[in-house]
């Protein structure tokens, strides 16, 4: 299986790249969203901003929505699942590639960005054979409110989306990549399922 890694923004997608490798997946980093769309697999890294995104949106989304119509998984990590709704309050006039209706909010509670290891709940595929309330590693300022298809939430002044599931798409919020042996097995059950 080839995981295609769409780099898109500043960050350390290597870390993806790497945690993909120990769990016995190919994987390669891209910018080119129509090569990413090639990959069995397709990951949309947690790097970046709305706003810096906002010219390349446009072929993201065609690329995205290609490899989606045929069946390919596609996993969004922090801003990758953010991109996954309408819009986003960090830019109003930029729209998300819409495939989860609803508005991506900024936190409004504590202190912001939140940066640290918090605690998920709820179940789903993603999360299969990690204990209710365990601690993930998050990098955040913006986040989707708790609503269908977010199967587990966070608690961050109210409750919001931790995880979605909407075959193809699957979204974190937090970073598996930086959640260590938890990390690993979302990853894990992502790419097992990615197999099926």
């Amino acid at each position: 299986m080839r995981v295609a890694i769409l780099k898109y923004g500043v960050g350390n997608v290597y870390s993806i790249k790497s945690a993909l490798e120990r769990l016995g997946a190919s994987a390669y980093i891209t910018g080119d969203p129509w090569e990413a769309a090639r990959g069995d697999a397709i990951i949309l890294p947690g790097v970046g901003n709305m706003r810096a995104l906002r010219d390349k949106l446009g072929s993201i989304r065609e690329s995205m929505r290609m490899a989606s119509e045929e069946g390919t998984p596609i996993l969004g990590i922090c801003l990758g699942m953010q991109l996954l709704y309408t819009r986003s309050e960090e830019d109003p006039e930029t729209p998300g590639l819409g495939v989860v209706e609803g508005v991506v909010e900024r936190i409004r509670a504590g202190k912001v960005p939140r940066i640290g290891w918090y605690k998920v709940y709820g179940g789903g595929e993603l999360l299969d054979g990690v204990e209710d309330g365990s601690y993930f590693y998050f990098l955040h300022s913006y986040a989707a409110p708790f609503n269908p298809p977010a199967r587990s939430w966070t608690h961050a002044g109210a409750r919001y989306a931790a995880s979605i599931e909407s075959h193809p798409w699957y979204g974190v919020q937090f970073h598996p990549e930086r959640s260590g042996r938890l990390g690993r097995i979302v990853l894990w059950n992502w790419l097992r399922g990615a197999r099926r």
